[in-house]
């Protein structure tokens, strides 16, 4: 250890804006990935044109309440989701906090073919001294975030701490997101993120059925498929639902994609025979087509703050999940958009996917049929629960979520496992 303190004592790298100290009794916990606080994400949002993805963000940020709640001194190595310099060659590295913890964004290359290179380095530098300055008794990284959490892997065996591998998704899985031809450099790539993703200590997931291919050593595992904030009112009732010209309006807000099913959930709004319409929000290969529909019964949004989307689930009826449940890569993901939908107090729709436990399903209202045939008896079955049922219904599913799912309660639950992974 005195070895590396000597050798990385001085460095271009090193912030000294926030002084880290080890607190006695007292967990540290430092994260490796691409959350930001939460005024940095804001403005990001609001002056980029690519907009960075806000689903991992609420999900650590959720997740930096509750540990921080628990009682853990949290300290975050960033590496943003996009660049943030529409031009030049070099983003220099900065420090920011907020209530819940303190941020090192690391610094970036912007020269293609040299980038990840330097990424490697430079994160690599940064690990061991943020581990010798922060005295983490474990670190946490995002297994997608290649060029920052293999460094960081490497330094946490040298320096002899316990790593973490969280899993959002899974590299091996990966390639749902693309089409089925893929070249042989994505390929390549796939196999050189899912190795390493491989060879951690333990594995927080967001699904069971993730460890069947990310944990071939059977190590120790955790599954907190998500969270919600503590902040979110508790009513007791739910107001009524905005009247929209007598319609019933269905709500989604996600990843505009074929492959998620929005393409089947927009041909069963237009050859309803019920009364429907359908708000969509997002981005995606579906995007051209929606924007050229010519139906009033389909509102396309655009990809909005998570505050307008928050407000428009208020307005809305039903709030609907459409993605396929026979493909097999939902098994290992849980659609984050879930628990945010339950939490709105509004009746939730959705497929059945396996990767969504059990539990939720007595508060959601399922889609047994992934076709139009199927989705017309749902709309049917929606439409014909009066208001007080349907509010019933939605403030039953808020209490279970805002109950046994708060960000203090999984905070809790994580932190105490953690504890028996370093003990």
């Amino acid at each position: 250890m005195r070895i590396f303190e000597a050798l990385f004592s001085i460095s271009l790298f090193w912030p000294t804006e926030l002084p880290i100290t080890k607190t006695f009794n007292t967990m540290n916990i430092l994260f490796v990935n691409c959350c930001t606080s939460a005024t940095e994400f804001n403005k990001e949002f609001a002056s980029l044109k690519i907009k960075p993805e806000a689903s991992i963000q609420n999900y650590f940020q959720l997740l930096n309440k509750g540990l921080a709640n628990a009682g853990c001194e949290l300290f975050t190595l960033c590496e943003r989701q996009i660049s943030t310099v529409e031009k030049g060659l070099y983003r220099i590295g900065k420090c920011d906090e907020d209530s819940y913890g303190r941020y090192y964004y690391v610094p970036k290359l912007l020269i293609p073919g040299l980038s990840q290179i330097f990424s490697l380095l430079v994160n690599f530098v940064l690990a061991i001294k943020y581990i010798i300055r922060f005295r983490p008794d474990v670190v946490i990284c995002d297994v997608m975030r290649f060029y920052i959490s293999t460094p960081t892997k490497l330094a946490t065996k040298i320096m002899r701490v316990k790593c973490i591998g969280y899993a959002a998704d899974l590299p091996q899985m990966y390639n749902h997101q693309f089409s089925k031809k893929q070249n042989v450099l994505l390929c390549v790539l796939k196999s050189m993120y899912s190795c390493p993703a491989k060879s951690y200590d333990a594995y927080l997931l967001l699904s069971k059925y993730m460890n069947e291919l990310i944990n071939p050593n059977d190590k120790p595992f955790i599954v907190v498929e998500g969270l919600v904030d503590t902040s979110s009112p508790k009513s007791e009732s739910t107001p009524l639902p905005i009247k929209h010209n007598g319609r019933t309006v269905f709500m989604y807000a996600g990843g505009l994609h074929a492959k998620y099913g929005v393409r089947l959930l927009i041909d069963s709004v237009l050859a309803s025979k019920e009364d429907v319409e359908l708000w969509l929000f997002g981005k995606g290969d579906q995007e051209k087509c929606v924007m050229g529909l010519a139906s009033n019964r389909i509102k396309y949004f655009g990809y909005q703050s998570r505050e307008f989307v928050l407000q428009k689930q208020m307005e809305a009826d039903f709030l609907i999940n459409p993605r396929y449940s026979h493909k097999d890569y939902t098994k290992y993901s849980f659609p984050s958009k879930i628990m945010e939908y339950m939490a709105s107090a509004v009746p939730v729709v959705t497929t059945h996917i396996k990767g969504i436990p059990d539990e939720y399903f007595q508060h959601l209202i399922p889609i047994e049929e992934e076709t139009i045939e199927g989705f017309e008896k749902v709309f049917e079955k929606c439409i014909a629960m009066n208001t007080d049922n349907r509010r019933n219904f939605g403030l039953e599913a808020s209490l279970f979520v805002q109950n046994h799912k708060n960000c203090n309660e999984q905070g809790k639950k994580l932190s105490n496992w953690l504890n028996t992974i370093v003990s």
